[in-house]
């Protein structure tokens, strides 16, 4: 019996001590077929590049032991990405996607993307939670982002109107993104950068810090707690 408990114990040990698969280093692409796609939903700590381009197109770029680990699906439209076991250490775990237009992105994790060229798109909706950063090049007619935890989020181009939902330490850099009207609502101790022309709507509590350029004609504001709003 007493070593049957000790073979137990080592046991769990063991399993507690499993950090996930290792990588083998050697990196390797390789490209998916993908049905078209015009959002993405990311579960991890992926790198994500996204091009614009006449065509949709998925490209995983990682140790080639863990390849087979990397799930890439597409449902209703929206591409999905994840990993089917938790994974230890990696040289790379990068995806390469090529989209003809860009209407919103589903990340949680520590993931990062960034855009190379101008993304188009219509109702862009934008979700974060955990360590995400960002950062897009896009037109759009409507931006929709709700961010939760220490996201970061880095716009430019130009849209008609985005509103923006902050909580915790979240910080938005969109002073080279346009928009003719534009909302805010933050609580915690975020900060925001924004550029409108027309319409800006605030609604913030605690110790957050916006930003504005454009001179809206029209202010709305609630504030509550040791919140900071300032022209750039």
């Amino acid at each position: 019996m007493k070593k049957f408990i000790v073979f137990a114990a080592l046991a769990l040990i063991s399993q507690a001590c499993v950090t996930g698969v290792e990588g083998n280093g050697i990196v390797k692409k390789e490209t998916r077929e993908a049905a078209p796609f015009d959002k993405i939903e990311v579960d991890g700590a992926f790198d994500i590049f996204i091009r614009p381009g006449n065509y949709s197109a998925v490209t995983v770029n990682t140790d080639e032991n863990l390849l087979e680990y990397i799930e890439t699906y597409v449902k209703g439209g929206e591409l999905h990405i994840s990993s089917t076991k938790k994974l230890g250490h990696y040289e790379k775990l990068e995806i390469y996607l090529t989209m003809n237009e860009f209407n919103g992105a589903d990340l949680s994790g520590a993931c990062e993307i960034q855009s190379s060229g101008l993304l188009t798109g219509k109702n862009v909706e934008l979700d974060f939670s955990g360590a995400v950063e960002v950062d897009l090049e896009i037109e759009c007619s409507d931006l929709d982002a709700d961010m939760s935890g220490a996201c970061e989020l880095s716009l430019k181009g130009k849209a008609k109107t985005a509103s923006f939902e902050i909580s915790g330490a979240g910080e938005v850099n969109a002073e080279d993104f346009e928009t003719e009207e534009c909302r805010i609502d933050m609580s915690g101790a975020g900060e925001a950068k924004v550029f409108v022309t027309k319409k800006l709507d605030i609604d913030i509590s605690g110790a957050a810090e916006i930003y504005y350029k454009g001179n809206p004609g029209e202010i709305n504001r609630s504030v509550s707690g040791a919140a900071t709003i300032k022209p750039l």
